[in-house]
């Protein structure tokens, strides 16, 4: 049987960079740079008290295991942008930044944080064209138009409903909804299948607020446009993400030595790190990876397995 020195070519695509509930590179960037809890109480700090009592309430419904307990906000949601609290919380930022203020972390380029921590978070986004592909974020959502500008929403389902911690090629997105948002119009989102695109109409820039709930899935799909199939999934978990990067440096070294940490991997609880350390010994080390593949027919995760029986067939062929 001859070694599967072609093991990094099949089976499921690892997830290849890690994407969150803020779709902005570079806030994401001022997050690494700072302690989270840093950053949580240097926004708290600046919140008016209307806004506060806004976040103790949603603390007091939203159960931080239960991701689809945010949707019991909807009534506080119409509640707070009606009041015209976020247009007075703004406000309030202008004058800390002004005050010497500019650093802060709460305010990045598109995106302003209210909130983040215990099981959801809230901010205020800029809205002006759709991104390139279509996105399945693993969160729930209540959102809003804030602005004086329309926000044009576009709704798709995945068809079928994905598991989304396995990622399948079969699935694709139809289009269900396309509506414009005026200020004040309150909508939802279903993490599980649901994605949401929005542009600006006419060009001009418009606001949305968020309320955004814990991860519902491992995986942020992207999702092709023109054909509608999946074009790229993202790990949410950004330690397995990282690993993957590592093996990704592993295997252009390819040291005889990273065979037994990579062996370790082969057990890691997400599927698509199992497989990728077996891609990576079998890059390194094709005789270690035809000794070890057997272990995968068994594994619990279905793509591993098929991938792992499909192999084994083609070795023994040829």
């Amino acid at each position: 049987m001859r070694p599967p020195t072609d093991i990094a070519l099949q089976g499921p695509p690892p997830p290849v960079k890690r994407r969150g509930c803020f779709s902005n590179i570079s806030f994401g960037r001022k997050i690494m740079k700072e302690s989270l809890s840093a950053i949580i109480n240097r926004i708290q700090d600046k919140l008016i008290p209307e806004i506060q009592d806004f976040i103790e309430e949603c603390k007091k419904r939203i159960d931080p295991t239960s991701p689809d307990s945010c949707f019991d906000c909807i009534d506080i949601v119409r509640g707070i942008i009606d009041s015209g609290a976020l247009s007075r919380q703004v406000n309030a930022y202008l004058l800390t930044m002004m005050d010497g203020g500019s650093r802060e972390s709460f305010v990045s380029d598109g995106t302003m944080l209210l909130y983040f921590q215990g099981g959801f978070s809230v901010t205020v986004t800029k809205i002006q064209r759709r991104p390139a592909h279509i996105y399945l974020h693993p969160t729930h959502l209540l959102g809003s138009s804030i602005g004086r500008n329309t926000i044009r929403l576009h709704r798709y389902n995945v068809d079928p409903i994905p598991d989304n911690h396995v990622f399948s090629p079969e699935h694709r997105v139809i289009k269900t909804q396309c509506v414009d948002l005026e200020r004040g119009d309150v909508f939802m989102r279903n993490g599980h299948h649901e994605c949401l695109d929005y542009e600006a109409v006419d060009g001009k820039p418009a606001l949305l607020f968020r309320l955004i709930s814990t991860n519902v899935g491992a995986l942020e799909w992207a999702f092709d446009r023109d054909s509608g199939r999946p074009w790229n999934v993202m790990a949410v978990n950004p330690v397995s993400s990282k690993l993957c990067s590592v093996m990704n440096v592993l295997a252009a070294l390819g040291s005889s030595t990273s065979v037994e940490p990579l062996d370790a991997l082969t057990n890691h609880p997400d599927h698509f790190v199992r497989w990728k350390a077996l891609q990576t010994i079998a890059e390194i080390s094709p005789e270690t990876a035809a000794s070890i593949i057997g272990r995968f027919e068994d594994d619990p995760h279905p793509h591993v397995r098929a991938a792992a029986r499909k192999t084994i067939e083609n070795m023994k062929v040829a």
